[in-house]
């Protein structure tokens, strides 16, 4: 087989190497970024972002006050609709959010 057609020589040991007038190559100086730090990591790309919670993209929001789509009751400037689940019918009381 062509692989071990060449010979690789052992080294002896540690003892044997050569020394070099350089001093030891340290780690970089750690520094702190500023802020507070990230409770959850980073996803690489192609991993699924959270298996356990479903997404709201593409939902239309519907009023429970007025039963329009496009706001919730929290901005809802209109007039209460006849059918709103607010209405408390047994007690005739609106409920306030």
């Amino acid at each position: 087989m062509e692989v071990d057609s060449f010979l690789i020589a052992p080294f002896l040991g540690q003892h044997d190497w050569e020394t070099i007038m350089y001093t030891n190559i340290l780690p970089p100086i750690f520094r702190k970024p500023p802020g507070r730090p990230k409770k959850v990591r980073k996803k690489q790309h192609g991993e699924p972002m959270n298996s356990t919670k479903l997404s709201k993209k593409g939902y239309i929001m519907t009023c429970s006050k007025c039963l329009k789509e496009g706001h919730n009751v929290r901005s809802c400037k209109g007039l209460m609709h006849p059918r709103s689940k607010l209405i408390n019918k047994k007690k005739n009381v609106i409920l306030l959010l």
